[in-house]
């Protein structure tokens, strides 16, 4: 049950978000083993001129290629081993280079580790990873 929730600052015209969030599920469960109607993604849009870099760039309206990277948090249950882990985190990041049309390395992606029991989905407390 791996979710990523994306923000992001206006696209320009012509990306797809919709196919950005679907590669981004299937890369996703591709690194993590896990069927990809599991991974579950959001996309945010920021406000444009309400995300600065700091240091010499400006609030920009739209996404550069090479700057204010796109901001994914990826949350999934505790207990996967770090080189999973890994794998996810890039595979997230590239995902949203390629889908996105952004220079390499412009990604930003943290994981968070959900705790058995900390979680409520599927109409109960899950205390461990369904997938």
């Amino acid at each position: 049950m791996p979710v990523i929730q994306v923000q992001a600052l206006p696209q320009p015209e012509g990306t797809s978000i919709p196919r950005a969030l679907h590669a981004l599920c299937h890369v996703v469960a591709g690194a993590m083993n896990v069927d990809p109607a599991h991974v579950w993604a959001t996309w945010h849009t920021l406000d444009a001129g309400c995300y600065v870099e700091g240091g010499e760039h400006a609030a920009v309206r739209t996404q550069p290629r090479g700057t204010h990277p796109p901001i994914a948090r990826l949350s999934a249950f505790a207990g996967r081993d770090s080189r999973t882990i890994e794998a996810a985190l890039t595979a997230a990041a590239d995902s949203l280079i390629e889908s996105l049309g952004l220079e390499a390395g412009n990604a930003f992606v943290t994981y968070d580790e959900l705790a058995s029991g900390r979680v409520h989905t599927g109409g109960r407390v899950r205390k461990s990873d369904p997938s």
